[in-house]
This record gives C-alpha cells, sequence and structure tokens, in this order.
C-alpha cells in the first residue's frame, strides 16, 4: 500500500464530495482537526476512508440533535451526553447560522 500525506484542504475536499454524507465544510474541518489529533497522539497515520468516517459520524443542527440525542452545547463541553447511545460528541458554532452543530458518533 502506498500512503500519501494529504492536506487538510484536500481532506475537506474529499469530505465535502462524499454525496452520501453531506458533510458542511465546518463538520469537515472538525473531522479533519479529531482524526490528525488521534494521529499525532497515537504516532501512526490514519487512513482516509471516506466509507468508515461516514459510518462513524453523523451531522445534526442544534436543534435536531437535541431532540433526537438530548445533546446541549453545555453538554458536550465538558464530555458528557444524556443519550446511552452516543459514544463521542463534536460542537461547533456554525458561523453562518449562528448556531451550534454537532458530531455524533453512536456506539456500536
Amino acid at each position: 500500500m502506498i500512503v500519501r500525506e494529504i492536506y487538510e484542504s484536500e481532506w475537506i475536499d474529499h469530505l465535502l464530495d462524499d454525496e452520501l454524507a453531506g458533510w458542511s465544510y465546518l463538520g469537515a474541518q472538525a473531522l479533519y482537526d479529531y482524526y490528525w489529533t488521534i494521529a499525532i497522539k497515537d504516532c501512526k497515520p490514519f487512513i482516509l476512508d471516506l466509507d468508515f468516517i461516514r459510518s462513524e459520524w453523523s451531522e445534526y443542527l442544534e436543534e435536531d440533535a437535541r431532540n433526537r440525542f438530548g445533546v446541549e452545547h453545555e453538554i458536550t463541553e465538558i464530555g458528557l451526553n444524556m443519550h446511552p447511545r452516543v459514544e463521542e460528541v463534536i460542537a461547533f458554532k456554525h458561523t453562518d447560522l449562528n448556531a451550534w452543530r454537532y458530531l455524533i458518533k453512536l456506539k456500536r
């Protein structure tokens, strides 16, 4: 296997081109930051696999996340969530909408 390092902009472009996922630009950027941090911490590369990322994460508007999983921004700030199926939450402010958005990873 040949592995090539890609830049953040390439990563984001690949995620945005994935029509099945429908990531926002900021959501794709948050996922890049998340996996970059893990790769640095573990000292091993992360292979960009769109199917894997799409199966792990879903992006929600603030109201949808609240209604479906009970996720509130104040809760995600301290790393907790209210729903037993939620494994991890990444919160980010969507500047265009001036509202919070969430990437939610469900437990398997």
